[in-house]
């Protein structure tokens, strides 16, 4: 009598959190790479897939950016139009998402330095009565054109790591599923452009906790 083997036993499903998480973020970036490689290939109809999946969270980050619906609008129009242009320039097509987000965020970023120094030059221009009102609403846009001046200074990795943990709120989560890169990561970028700016700035404080 031949011996008796036992049956294999099935593969137990994966049923921990981050594992199913990393199997759904692998399988949104294996379909926004083949939706890019159609739209590359003149197929408008991918790149409107595209859009749709990914316009939401540009409009909620660049509206917590710029605390303006309707900019924030114009913004991600402005980003996706860009996107279009260049999208043979996404090499890597799996990484479209964070690709997209990074012309989104340095775009906000470009559209708050710019509305920060207007803010400056409108107050100028301002006459001189509530000096005292005046004077510390004058002083808050100096401090923010400070920040601007200093974040510009920064290399863009870092300004882009800054920008969506201190001036959008986002959590280290949020910021590697935009950027396609680890926690530890993001962390340290983080970490090293505020120390940056702490020495660019010592009359401001900044927590990247």
């Amino acid at each position: 009598m031949s011996p008796t083997h036992p049956t294999p036993a099935a593969p137990l499903p994966i049923t921990d959190g981050a594992s199913l998480r990393a199997l759904r973020e692998a399988e949104e970036r294996r379909r926004d790479a083949e939706l890019v490689t159609r739209a590359v290939d003149g197929d408008a109809a991918a790149f409107e897939a595209l859009v749709a999946r990914h316009r939401p969270w540009c409009v909620r980050i660049a509206t917590r950016l710029l605390e303006c619906r309707d900019e924030a609008e114009d913004v991600v129009q402005v980003s996706l139009t860009r996107a279009h242009r260049a999208l043979h320039q996404c090499v890597h097509r799996e990484q479209f998402a964070p690709w997209l987000r990074r012309i989104l965020l340095r775009r906000c970023y470009s559209v708050h330095e710019r509305r920060t120094r207007r803010e400056r030059w409108v107050r100028r221009m301002e006459p001189d009565d509530h000096e005292v009102g005046a004077d510390r609403e004058a002083h808050r846009v100096e401090l923010r054109l400070d920040v601007v001046r200093a974040m510009a200074t920064l290399p863009p990795a870092y300004r882009d790591a800054v920008v969506m943990r201190l001036l959008a709120g986002l959590d280290y989560h949020e910021m590697t599923a935009a950027t396609g890169l680890g926690h530890s990561a993001m962390k340290m970028r983080v970490q090293r452009g505020c120390a940056r700016l702490r020495r660019a700035l010592p009359h401001l404080r900044h927590d990247a906790a």
